[in-house]
């Protein structure tokens, strides 16, 4: 039986996103990028520089690993950023008062742009 137009415009299509398709990126080149897009670098984050703008940029790569890699734990996301899994869950707990800071929020739309 010869498929009809749509079916075979839908079976291009399908075709097409799987050669397009990108392989998915570590929790590592993740974060990397996630990274260069807020200006930063993974060795600032894992550095012990206090500085509210590099606080504010792990609470942001905190809040992004968390949800786009489901699967990790708090103490896998820690050891990635070199911190203790509190210190995680307390960017967690405060990031619902953080969003409301404009950099807070600049930070969040530069990294999921």
């Amino acid at each position: 039986m010869k498929p009809t137009p749509t079916q075979y415009i839908e079976a291009l299509r399908i075709v097409k996103a799987y050669e397009s398709k990108d392989e998915p990126l570590s929790p590592y080149e993740y974060a990397n990028k996630l990274c260069s897009k807020m200006g930063t670098t993974m060795e600032e984050i894992r550095s012990k520089n206090r500085s509210r703008p590099l606080v504010d940029r792990r609470r942001v790569l905190y809040y992004m690993m968390r949800e786009q890699f489901k699967v990790m734990t708090v103490t896998s996301i820690a050891r990635l950023m070199s911190r203790d899994h509190a210190t995680l869950l307390f960017y967690g707990r405060d990031y619902d008062t953080a969003i409301q800071y404009e950099e807070v929020a600049q930070l969040i739309k530069m990294a999921q742009a």
